[in-house]
């Protein structure tokens, strides 16, 4: 083999980094317009991110760069740039089946439809916001055409973000566990049991962002290279792992608050946790959502529901919220929640329920069973069957979440595949060596974020989460984990 030519991989990697800032950018966009941006501005911002998202699929789908791909071949070169091209191969091939005319079409469809969401979501009036459901559905249905599949539109939706199961795959695992949840789920928790009277608080927001960000903290998160803001619904937004940012509801109990702002300090820190060489690279970001979703829930699942979390964060909530609250008492609070009818705050069991009805609800949108006014009906159904009751109404119910107007179907499975390998790499944790018991004794995470960052962050998307699993020592996704350490543990109560 040769050596590559002069020049040649430096052009490369300049236009993969252009491309990369670009994404970065219309990253920024988005979290710009779920925190400040004002309501009269939203067209402007749908068109903004519309011609940034086309730029990035013009630039990840062009001539030059298969050019300058098609001059790496037959080149020797180092393990980490083998990885980087062959990632970008993969978004080459992708970015080639997707017309960026029909890209922009969702992008700016998906822009008004948040905003219709929010206005549909406050006057619980779903028949406003289903036409936009169906625009998108059908977009949905388009993009799949145009990537290719065999048997259902999922097969292709489900691999847009990165190389994943087929819909028969994931009908395995929600199989297997759809009867075990709903036995887990316990009717008390479906009004709250015994409250603990203080966990109902909903704090001060400015004092609730000082605690989500000592939280941070203590959790590894780099404050040089990110921030904490609020908006209607938590998330995080990583332009690179140069610039990761989390958003938070103050609006609810503060044990609420707590649980989402470690789910997102979980994508957070794979984000931040990319070694530096993959940066402005295709390989410099998560890999979303499997491997994503395995970070959120690793932290939220494992991490939160640990005791010792609890002993370290309850001085916290004293010194930033003025509440006195006993470790053993924020410890119940975080871990034995009810099972609510919204699923961002309910436990882990209806968590994992509502992803449930989703993904049926998805399965039947795409392939015309079931039309988009038609949702509610479906989704009740679903709610009384799995949760053992039906929303109050549709604010409680199928307008809850604003996903399907900026994600493409088929996200939401990969909560539950993440929270599956999470459970995995938890018990890998302790194979590897690491006490957890020591490091909550030490208040010292760093032990456990670096084992991440060494098995699972400093990659990217390189790897599948099968991969990763794999060089865990598992045999790929697998359910008895969390069975044992999730589905058990509510079991014992």
């Amino acid at each position: 083999m040769s050596s590559v030519k002069s020049g040649t991989r430096e052009a490369l990697f300049e236009y993969l980094g252009v491309t990369e800032d670009l994404r970065g950018i219309g990253e920024q966009l988005y979290w710009d317009m779920t925190t400040h941006l004002p309501s009269q501005s939203v067209r402007a911002r749908g068109r903004q991110s519309a011609f940034v998202d086309g730029e990035v699929l013009r630039r990840s789908s062009s001539d030059e760069l298969e050019r300058l791909l098609g001059e790496m071949q037959g080149s020797s070169f180092d393990d980490d740039t083998a990885l980087i091209l062959q990632t970008a191969e993969r978004d080459l091939h992708l970015a080639r089946a997707l017309p960026a005319s029909l890209i922009k079409e969702f992008s700016s469809c998906g822009a008004e439809a948040v905003e219709v969401w929010r206005e549909a979501r406050k006057a619980n009036d779903w028949l406003s916001f289903s036409p936009w459901l169906a625009k998108l559905v059908d977009l949905n249905r388009r993009i799949a055409e145009h990537i290719g599949y065999v048997d259902h539109p999922l097969d292709a939706l489900l691999s847009i973000y990165e190389p994943g199961p087929t819909k028969r795959r994931v009908d395995v695992l929600v199989d297997s566990l759809r009867e075990p949840l709903r036995r887990a789920v316990r009717p008390s928790r479906m009004s709250g049991g015994d409250p603990i009277a203080v966990a109902q608080v909903v704090a001060e927001p400015s004092a609730v962002l000082e605690l989500v960000r000592e939280i941070g903290v203590v959790l590894g998160f780099d404050y040089g290279r990110g921030m904490v803001a609020e908006s209607a619904h938590p998330a995080t937004s990583s332009a690179g792992p140069e610039d990761v940012r989390i958003t938070v509801r103050t609006d609810v109990p503060f044990p609420q608050v707590i649980s989402a702002a470690v789910h997102e300090f979980g994508h957070a820190l794979y984000d931040q946790g990319i070694d530096s060489r993959f940066w402005r690279t295709p390989v410099g970001r998560g890999s979303m959502p499997y491997v994503h979703e395995s970070q959120s829930k690793f932290f939220e699942n494992h991490l939160l529901r640990h005791p010792g979390f609890s002993e370290m964060v309850a001085p916290m909530v004293h010194r930033h919220l003025d509440i006195d609250i006993s470790a053993e008492d924020l410890h119940r609070a975080l871990v034995d929640r009810e099972t609510s009818m919204i699923r961002i705050n309910s436990d882990e069991i209806g968590f994992m329920l509502h992803i449930i009805i989703r993904w049926d609800i998805e399965c039947a949108l795409l392939d015309d069973s079931l039309r988009a006014e038609d949702v509610p009906s479906a989704w009740n159904e679903r709610s009384e069957f799995y949760l053992g009751r039906s929303p109050i109404d549709d604010r409680e119910g199928c307008l809850q979440d604003p996903h399907w107007c900026h994600r493409f179907m088929g996200l939401f499975p990969g909560y539950l595949i993440g929270s599956v390998a999470a459970a995995q790499m938890w018990k890998a944790s302790a194979v590897a060596g690491i006490d957890i018991e020591g490091c909550f004794s030490a208040q010292d995470l760093s032990p456990l974020v670096s084992w991440l960052r060494g098995a699972v962050h400093g990659a990217g998307r390189a790897y599948s989460i099968d991969q990763i699993l794999v060089g865990m020592g598992e045999d790929g996704l697998n359910p008895d984990a969390y069975a044992e350490l999730v589905l058990g543990a509510s079991h014992d109560g």
